[in-house]
């Protein structure tokens, strides 16, 4: 076996060279640590600041939009109501319309006007209806504006028949207290809204992440083994190493490019949000900074458990289960590639393991786009977490969710190994006939047969 692999170095450093010299590996990963790197301020500085921001554009709005004039219509026979609601409009206002004008004329006016709204309150058989209406330029004022004040408006008629119906003023907020529901399974975490979020997007990014890493450079074996063959450099090249060891020499090059890319991908963004961690989200999870609003202060709360997740052990898990995706991937890319004996027919052998490797990353990002996080025991999850397909890009997000106990995370690990060893049992036994093979396509099915076939040839 060892001399079956000889000079697997030899093609190791010179894959791996030619690889990260290309102008299109620099450009696109420059591209890539750049991306990274935004994503991860905007999360750190950008958000926090929008979410200010918007608060403060909301505080501006409302405070500039006071000298508007609303005109008043009321349907109903409760007077005190629509006292109430003219109160809470804060503006100059007028408790009848303009009888002067029909209601095309007067909507025309609103529509071209600067500072006038209509606000129109509607009663049937005890239910209510407001509609406001107001100017075409939101500049003027905001849709914003409006939607704050309909909450009022609706907010005042509430109050009004409570208080009519014996609701003392003072207690007026013990009655109507906010509600927040949520359904768990018994003995479950009850997740918040951020956490739910988290949970659809953290698997949602991770999975596409990997998949672009593994899936990309394991494409990337198959046609650096079919331009070689192709184009006559690996007769050379078997000349002086083992067809054995082209295969490992390459998968190998392209499993040590992609994992240090990917670490470059993080480590560049990591460091950036570490940099201005005092200012952002990071710094009020390490206490250096007061949060400046409860929205900001809530994110900050939700995100720890999720950060506290990422310790040594997880993320050595997490890196071998990369490697082992990447050597399940590329082991079957190389044997795609070599195949076929022209580049032109590499696309059409390549169809049936992209449709694979889109089948593991779906399996892997659907149950998430379509699920919260507190559905982790989900069927497909489970099955996605163990099918060898998927599971490199499923199991990183449920490990650090916290999704998966460390004895369903060795299971899958293992279940994993065993399918890689299985892959490389299999390109042993059929790679030299195929990378000595010309002519028609090799179909992949007939693979299994070729083995069979050398395997009973050895003994």
């Amino acid at each position: 076996m060892l001399k079956d692999i000889k000079g697997w170095r030899d093609v190791f450093s010179f894959t791996a060279i030619q690889t990260v010299t290309s102008k299109s590996f620099i450009i696109s990963g420059a591209l890539l640590v750049a991306l990274f790197t935004a994503f991860a301020l905007s999360f750190n500085l950008i958000i926090p600041g929008y979410i200010r921001d918007q608060q403060a554009k909301e505080g501006a709005d409302l405070k500039v939009q006071q000298g508007y004039t609303a005109y008043v219509s009321y349907d109903g026979t409760n007077n005190k109501l629509i006292d109430k609601a003219i109160e809470s409009t804060g503006g100059t206002v007028r408790s009848s319309l303009l009888s002067s004008t029909d209601e095309d004329t007067r909507m025309q006016q609103i529509r071209t006007g600067t500072d006038t709204l209509e606000i129109v309150i509607e009663e049937e058989k005890g239910d209510y209806t407001v509609t406001v209406y107001r100017p075409e330029d939101e500049s003027v004022i905001s849709k914003k504006f409006v939607d704050h004040l309909n909450d009022l408006i609706r907010d005042a008629i509430k109050d009004t028949l409570l208080v009519d119906n014996g609701v003392a003023p003072e207690n007026l907020n013990k009655v109507k207290p906010a509600v927040w529901t949520y359904q768990t399974i018994a003995g479950d975490k009850t997740n918040s809204e951020i956490t739910q979020m988290l949970g659809m997007v953290v698997p949602m990014v991770v999975t596409l992440v990997l998949f672009m890493f593994i899936f990309l450079f394991a494409t990337f074996v198959a046609q650096s083994i079919a331009q070689e063959k192709s184009s006559r450099v690996m007769e050379l090249l078997l000349t002086s190493v083992r067809p054995l060891a082209v295969i490992i020499g390459k998968v190998l090059a392209m499993g040590t490019v992609a994992l240090v890319e990917m670490v470059v991908m993080f480590a560049i963004p990591a460091l950036a949000a570490g940099l201005t961690a005092p200012v952002g989200i990071l710094g009020e999870l390490n206490g250096t900074v007061t949060p400046e609003t409860a929205e900001i202060a809530a994110i900050a709360a939700e995100i720890q458990p999720m950060l506290d997740t990422i310790t040594p052990l997880n993320i050595l898990a997490t890196v071998v289960i990369f490697i082992l995706g990447f050597l399940f991937y590329a082991l079957l890319a190389g044997l795609v590639g070599a195949t076929v004996s022209r580049i032109e027919d590499l696309q059409q052998a390549m169809l049936p393991f992209s449709c694979s490797g889109l089948v593991g990353m779906y399996l892997a990002y659907i149950p998430a786009a379509f699920t919260s996080i507190s559905d982790g025991a989900d069927k497909i999850t489970k099955f996605a977490r163990l099918f060898p397909l998927s599971s490199p890009f499923a199991l990183p997000s449920g490990i650090f969710l916290g999704q998966m106990s460390a004895v369903n995370i060795i299971v899958a690990i293992l279940v994993l190994a065993v399918c890689v060893i299985g892959m490389a049992f299999l390109t042993s036994k059929v790679y030299e006939y195929l990378i000595l093979h010309t002519g028609d396509r090799v179909k992949f099915m007939s693979l299994f047969g070729i083995a069979k076939n050398n395997k009973a040839e050895a003994r």
